[in-house]
């Protein structure tokens, strides 16, 4: 962290999108990981303290941080909670896209893991702001929708526009 500091306070640069999570590489041991999704607990870089101590060492040199959360990217929340994912009906599996798994826009679960992560970053870690990221289903899956390959999981009953509009209010 402080070489980016350095470079940050050489550059005029004033603040820092920090990682929370980022599909398969979660931040730190969040208590919210641990709560919701072992295997982003189990998988995460740093220990909570570690972590802790990084973002305290940016904001005490000033820093305005931005913490980086993406919400219907999660390989490892899917692997944890394959129940919310997007489903490749040609197998019942979750359906993967590009290499990783979605847990679906839809489900209220993945809503809740990610509003409570973002709080805990910020009232644990001290960050300014969350940045959600991912914010959106899959894209270039038009056709595999209308050939019925893929269930999104859409237990409300609601677009996909209504299920992004209700998760960000």
């Amino acid at each position: 962290v402080d070489k980016y500091i350095d470079f940050a306070l050489d550059n005029n640069i004033n603040a820092f999108v920090v990682d929370i999570k980022d599909n398969t590489s979660p931040g730190y041991e969040s208590k919210v990981f641990e709560k919701y999704s072992k295997t982003n607990y189990e998988n995460a870089a740093s220990t909570f303290d570690e972590y802790k101590g990084f973002i305290k060492k940016l904001k005490d040199n000033g820093f305005y941080l931005i913490g980086r959360i993406t919400v219907f990217k999660d390989s490892f929340f899917v692997k944890d909670h394959p129940e919310v994912a997007i489903i490749d009906t040609r197998d019942s599996s979750p359906f993967n896209h590009n290499g990783s798994y979605w847990p679906s826009g839809f489900q209220r679960l993945v809503w809740e893991f990610n509003v409570e992560l973002a709080k805990e970053a910020v009232k644990e870690m001290g960050f300014n702001e969350i940045q959600f990221d991912y914010v959106r289903f899959p894209d270039r899956t038009i056709g595999l929708e209308s050939q019925g390959i893929m269930n999104m999981n859409n237990t409300y009953d609601e677009s996909k526009a209504e299920a992004i509009q209700a998760f960000l209010m």
